[in-house]
């Protein structure tokens, strides 16, 4: 009843029908919740505690709880007749009780370290299972680990809870990509993006999501098996985002006049080509469907004519990586690649007699590693994905385009127009089969000359000219070699 009393702690009669509402929940709650009563502690309590800024509470505000746990006791004192009040009001101090307790002793067997440290430890740990060539700890530290940092600061991880988690997740959900060099959004700070409605456009993509997603869940994990936090607090980040969304954010084959502007360029047709990467590796991404990196660390011994066939190819591997530094994304990517005869007809092997004479071990000199996402292939990409595809080159305008969209373009060639099913060219692309097919790790010598016969049939001759492409011994990086 929305009495006088009432009056002096509820701005409304909505306002009372919440808290009494609220009271019935925590009647409710003692009942129902007992045996796992983690999930309520955590969900339901935070939500009835929290202020009206959504943040938690502090000795400085008072949430509908703290008024209505008042009330009750103003209703004891002034109004013992009530009945039903003095019963919630028993109810709640009980719970109370218990809720303090359980807290307390789920703390009392963690042990007390902050962020930064745990972060640290976690770190070393890590490190044992990665790869030297693993950019890991640099995708946790620059990625993770910075937005953790910067959302919560340098507390005791023994008090984190599942809203820290469904704070962390609104934040990626919410999050621009390229935040730091976005003019739009590069001076906010991340409490201030929270706030603001960012595009779509603008956003993460789904697979990044993803990615800061999972890392930050395998944390939490790593942290409850330490005794470091409470279990369970990855179980918000679980299932936003599906495979299957993730699938819509792979990129889109650069369409036939985007080939025409991408291979017969002014920097093609007039010899403009200052590094001999920037000659070689798009065509050779076109004419193979090889990833970025797989071309920009093949070694001058990772190319040969293979002696049962006869047959000159790619040998895609990661060997002696300890010193060489190349990787592979999963096993089955090992395989071997028939060279394109347009490549050979544009001096391909040529050139590689030329590196071989200037006694150079790797194909592309040029490009240093580097501990990153792109390893070998960060000066590519940046060239041919900022730069030589911007509208003052090729003025690729085609969405969601990039150096990978080339793989695109080949895969749809043998799906589309050679009619191959992707589970038969799955494996010289370095893909997994569907289904339960297994993976073989490396190409039968057998089948190369079925893999050969493809490779001839692979064909952009309808959209690139390649007889308008001179041969790399016109270009400026091989008139530079001989200065």
């Amino acid at each position: 009843m929305f009495d006088e009393l009432a009056k002096e702690y509820f701005d409304s009669a909505e306002t009372y029908a919440s808290a009494i509402k609220l009271l019935q929940q925590y009647r409710d709650a003692e009942r129902t919740h007992s045996s796992s009563f983690t999930d309520f502690e955590e969900n339901f309590l935070f939500e009835a505690y929290k202020n009206d800024d959504g943040s938690s509470p502090n000795k400085k505000n008072r949430s509908l709880l703290d008024i209505v746990f008042e009330y009750v006791e103003a209703i004891k004192i002034s109004n013992g007749n009530d009945s039903s009040i003095a019963e919630y009001a028993k109810e709640i101090n009980e719970l109370k009780r218990t809720i303090n307790n359980f807290s307390n002793h789920q703390n009392s067997n963690l042990t007390s370290i902050n962020l930064n440290d745990s972060i640290e430890k976690f770190l070393d740990e890590q490190r044992l299972n990665w790869k030297k060539d693993s950019d890991s700890e640099q995708t946790y530290r620059n990625e993770i680990f910075s937005l953790v940092q910067e959302l919560f600061g340098n507390i005791d991880v023994s008090t984190l809870t599942k809203e820290h988690s469904n704070k962390y997740k609104s934040a990626v959900l919410n999050y621009p990509k390229n935040r730091r060099k976005h003019k739009v959004y590069k001076n906010f700070s991340i409490h201030e993006l929270l706030k603001l409605d960012i595009p779509d456009v603008d956003k993460l993509a789904s697979r990044t999501k993803a990615r800061y997603l999972g890392h930050f869940s395998a944390f939490l994990v790593w942290l409850a098996k330490s005794d470091y936090a409470k279990s369970d607090l990855n179980l918000p980040l679980q299932g936003v985002v599906s495979k299957q969304t993730q699938n819509i954010d792979n990129r889109n084959p650069y369409s036939d006049s985007d080939l025409t502007k991408l291979f017969n360029s002014d920097a093609y047709i007039r010899c403009e080509h200052d590094k001999s990467f920037k000659y070689w590796v798009p065509l050779i991404a076109l004419l193979t469907g090889a990833r970025e990196n797989e071309i920009c660390q093949l070694h001058i011994s990772d190319i040969y004519e293979e002696t049962i066939n006869k047959i000159w190819v790619f040998d895609i591997n990661e060997n002696d990586s300890a010193i060489t530094f190349k990787s592979l994304k999963k096993p089955y990517h090992k395989r071997l690649v028939p060279i394109h005869h347009e490549l050979i007809n544009l001096g391909f092997l040529d050139f590689v007699n030329f590196r071989i004479a200037n006694n150079q071990s790797r194909l592309f000199p040029e490009l240093e590693y580097k501990a990153d996402r792109n390893k070998y292939a960060t000066a590519l990409c940046k060239w041919f994905n900022d730069t030589y595809t911007n509208r003052v080159n090729c003025n690729i305008t085609t969405p969601k385009t990039s150096f990978h969209s080339l793989r695109h373009n080949v895969i749809n060639f043998f799906s589309h127009r050679l009619n191959i099913s992707e589970n038969k060219f799955a494996y010289v692309l370095g893909q997994k089969p569907e289904g339960n097919i297994a993976v073989d790790t490396y190409i039968k010598k057998s089948e190369l000359p079925k893999i050969v016969d493809w490779y001839k049939k692979l064909d952009f001759s309808y959209c690139v000219d390649f007889s308008k492409i001179p041969n790399w011994k016109r270009f400026r990086f091989y008139r530079n070699s001989l200065s």
